[in-house]
C-alpha cells in the first residue's frame, strides 16, 4: 500500500451536517475500495485563489490515507461525480516511505 494525501474543497453552501455527511462519505469511499485513513485534517472556510464556478469560498479538507495504486481509479471517478467537492487533488506522500 501507498500514502497518499487528498485535498478537496466543499462547496461553500454545504455546511453543518451536511459538509459532516460528505466527509463522512470520502471516508466510507477510501475504506470500501481497500484504504484506510491515517489522518483528517479540517482547515474551515477560505477564500478560493481564483473562481470557480462563480464559487469564491471553499471548505478545505485534507485527508491522508494508505491505499493500494489500483483503486485510485475509483477514487477519482467517484470524487469527480460528488456535485459538493468542487476541486480535488490526490498526491503520493513521498516521506512515508
Amino acid at each position: 500500500m501507498n500514502h497518499y494525501e487528498l485535498m478537496y474543497i466543499v462547496a461553500p453552501h454545504v455546511e453543518g451536517e451536511a459538509l459532516e455527511a460528505v466527509i463522512a462519505r470520502v471516508e466510507e469511499l477510501i475504506n470500501s475500495v481497500g484504504g484506510s485513513i491515517t489522518d483528517v485534517k479540517k482547515w474551515g472556510k477560505r477564500r478560493l485563489a481564483y473562481e470557480i464556478n462563480d464559487i469564491k469560498d471553499g471548505f478545505y479538507v485534507l485527508t491522508t490515507f494508505d491505499t493500494p495504486p489500483q483503486s485510485l481509479t475509483e477514487i477519482d471517478r467517484v470524487l469527480k461525480l460528488t456535485e459538493q467537492i468542487i476541486r480535488f487533488l490526490i498526491t503520493k506522500d513521498e516521506t512515508k516511505i
